[in-house]
């Protein structure tokens, strides 16, 4: 990312300035052909070599491998349906053997045993290179399967205890593979080579409105795609760039844009043309995964390309047509993109998605599971692609065509979904009942599994289940107190494990999800909290951002995108607006405001400095500190016509690095590390539900299957008995009072 110096800083361009000239004074020594030659070099440099390591996604600390033969996949990205050259598999480990015994773990690529080791040391390393299939990945990535076996005892089937043996697989583990660019012609394969971080790619710091729309829609977007966002900025005069890594064919070094950057170190930007070097060269500070390609980004790269041109016809007269050979393949990017475009295009050689600015709003929902493998052009036009939304009040558990509902449970398994209000969920709905069925076969124990369903890792609901591989309902109540913007539902099954004695060997039984299985729906509680106005901004919303914020958008950009994804809107569904004044009319849709205060709203917090102030509706204090630095405030506005948000900090502000989450406060304080505290103002407390049934919300019907339950024995035996005692109670008073009167009438 590129960096700005101060005024200080440009005493150094006076030096590159009179190198330039002498460079430029020496051109006539440069033999005729020697330049045009380079650039036909450097126009044959179509390989694209990339490396991926286990931290790129998003594995920071190293797998522990410790209980008895553990089995683990790890799915790396490629781009899908294009053939790898030379691809390699770094595998970085370290061993224990604390019980001795023999220990082995098998490496596998794309369910093929490929390696497989049995450390002898107590203790060491493991590091080794794997040759990798070239062949096209149709799904996009290379699985690496890695199988434990710790082997203590006489027998096979003894194991060893969690803590003895024990493999590490470190982060640094990766997978290097190069493609030709030519090769990548479709956004579905670019999508699918992304690492967990995506880098996006802006004309500069200062953006028009609809750059800075485009952006932070991609960037929500991506980030409910599983990404994670790294702005960078086309480098500008007076931004300084790293040369250290930069490589200038000797034939180029006589021209002065070239030149800047033949000795490394520092380099101020001074000249378009020192612009275009790096574009040519196919610098790393110019290298992106995906492009707001508006008309600003295409002048600017246009201009920078025309002066390192004008210079390299300079320098040799046969480097014109070479040079412009060298552009029309590698540098598309600096073309015109049709209104709603998505396009491979070619930023020095590697390949890079350019997105017209005018078509994120409408077609966010493309980088979605639901419409991503449907962009097999590298060149469209998506009008729109939204995600479908449940219509009524239940929406399926399952996504159509969801084949990851089926998995083998030894000890523990478990599968999960989301449900975002943002997303999938009408506006003004909330999850109100959760309805799973699930089926299990039996295992070898005679302990039934039992199955639990949690709601953003809180328990809703569990029973013991039948296990004969019928469907069984497990139907939870959702507590108003376990809503979030976005919904994580795990539903975990845990079995009794085959005893190791060496009569059978532990293995998974197969339990699938139903996919008739469904969430009911229900009115958002009264807009109070943040969780309740979230569920107001996935539809109809209003995002109005400070002017100032569109002027320095590499800082700004990334608060924007965090607190739109916290807050749960919907990207294609809201609309912008820049305020050029303090405060801003209260608007008749649910809204985020930043850095813009609502007309006629009295806040209940207020940052000015280093000092922060939150106080109660009523006036009472609550916190009121000074010497902190870098804060924000985040506030639920619910007292005017429409619910919302609004954002406030001095100055800058934090630079939001850490995914946000909010919870059921009015008020939240925001640093660097996300949410630092959240307050409850109003002091109400949260919406309560009717009390769930504790088995299910199945009517009652007698099987035989119910006398083995146990659930039916303990539950709803109980209540059946006690209402025929107090039945039979009843009757047998009725009949005595019968009996009784037939003998007064017998006697009269």
């Amino acid at each position: 990312m590129t960096t700005r110096r101060n005024s200080a800083g440009r005493k150094a361009t006076l030096s590159v300035a009179i190198g330039s000239l002498f460079l430029l004074s020496s051109q006539g020594t440069t033999e005729a052909g020697e330049v045009a030659d380079a650039l036909h070099a450097l126009g044959k440099s179509d390989i694209v070599t990339r490396t991926v390591t286990l931290s790129d996604l998003g594995i920071t600390e190293p797998l522990s491998f410790s209980a008895n033969r553990v089995n683990r996949e790890i799915f790396i990205p490629v781009p899908a349906g294009v053939p790898l050259i030379e691809p390699s598999l770094f595998f970085d480990g370290t061993y224990l053997r604390g019980d001795g015994g023999k220990t082995t773990y098998i490496l596998s690529l794309d369910g093929y045993a490929v390696a497989a080791r049995s450390p002898e040391g107590e203790r060491g390393k493991t590091q080794f290179d794997i040759g990798v299939d070239g062949a096209p990945r149709e799904d996009g990535f290379v699985r690496l399967g890695i199988a434990w076996q710790p082997l203590v005892g006489q027998f096979y089937c003894y194991g060893t205890g969690p803590d003895s043996n024990r493999l590490l697989v470190h982060p640094d583990t990766s997978l290097e593979y190069s493609y030709n660019a030519a090769d990548l012609k479709t956004v579905s394969s670019a999508f699918a080579a992304f690492k967990r971080s995506v880098t996006l790619l802006v004309a500069g710091d200062a953006l028009d409105s609809e750059s800075y729309d485009a952006a932070w829609r991609l960037g929500v977007a991506l980030e409910r795609a599983g990404k994670t966002l790294q702005l960078k900025a086309l480098p500008a005069r007076g931004d300084t760039v790293d040369a250290s890594s930069i490589t200038v064919p000797a034939a180029l070094e006589s021209v002065p844009g070239f030149a800047a950057f033949s000795h490394g170190g520092l380099v101020e930007i001074d000249d378009p043309a020192q612009i275009g070097a790096l574009l040519v060269l196919s610098a790393t500070g110019i290298q992106a995964d995906i492009a707001i390609a508006g008309e600003t980004l295409s002048a600017q790269i246009d201009a920078a390309l025309k002066a390192i041109g004008a210079e390299l016809a300079a320098a040799d007269p046969a480097a014109g047509e070479a040079f412009q050979a060298l552009v029309a393949e590698r540098e598309t990017l600096s073309l015109p993109l049709e209104t709603g475009s998505y396009s491979m295009r070619l930023v020095g050689g590697e390949p890079v998605l350019a997105v017209q600015p005018e078509g994120a709003g409408e077609a966010a929902g493309l980088f979605s599971t639901w419409w991503r493998r449907t962009a097999i052009s590298g060149d469209m036009v998506v009008r729109t692609a939204r995600l479908p939304m449940a219509d009524g009040d239940t929406m399926a558990l399952l996504p159509p065509g969801d084949s990851d509902s089926n998995f083998s449970v030894v000890g523990l398994g478990e599968w999960s979904t989301t449900a975002d209000l943002g997303g999938d969920i009408p506006p003004g709905m909330v999850p109100s009942d959760i309805h799973v069925f699930v089926s299990a076969a039996p295992g070898a124990t005679a302990t039934r599994p039992v199955a639990s369903v949690f709601l953003n890792d809180m328990l809703l609901g569990a029973k013991q289940l039948e296990a004969d591989g019928m469907p069984e309902a497990i139907s939870v109540s959702v507590p108003a107190y376990t809503l979030l913007p976005s919904n994580m539902i795990v539903v975990r099954v845990q079995r009794q494990p085959a005893p190791g004695d060496c009569q059978e060997l532990p293995q998974g039984y197969p339990v699938s999800i139903s996919p008739d299985s469904y969430v009911e729906l229900a009115p958002a509680p009264e807009a109070v909290d943040f969780s309740s106005v979230s569920a107001r901004l996935a539809g109809d919303s209003l995002v109005v951002v400070n002017k100032s914020w569109l002027e320095d958008a590499l800082t700004t950009l990334p608060n924007l995108i965090a607190l739109a994804d916290a807050s749960g809107i919907a990207p294609d569904r809201a609309g912008f607006s820049v305020a050029d004044r303090p405060a801003y009319p209260q608007p008749d849709r649910p809204f985020l405001f930043l850095d813009v205060a609502v007309e006629g709203m009295s806040e209940r917090a207020s940052v000015d400095g280093n000092t922060v102030q939150i106080t109660t509706a009523k006036g009472t204090t609550l916190f009121d500190a000074t010497g902190l630095s870098d804060i924000a405030l985040l506030q639920a506005e619910t007292g005017g016509d429409a619910p919302g948000l609004t954002y406030a900090a001095d100055g800058v502000g934090p630079l939001i690095e850490k995914p946000l989450r909010l919870r059921h406060g009015d008020v939240a304080v925001i640093g660097a590390d996300g949410v630092l505290a959240e307050v409850r103002t109003s002091g109400r407390p949260l919406p309560r539900n009717t009390e769930p049934d504790r088995l299910t919300k199945k009517p009652f019907s007698f099987s035989w299957r119910l006398l083995t339950d146990t659930d039916f024995w303990f539950r709803q035996v109980p209540v059946l008995m006690t209402a025929l005692i107090l039945g039979g109670f009843v009757l047998l008073m009725l009949l005595a009072r019968i009996a009784k009167r037939r003998r007064r009438d017998d006697k009269s």
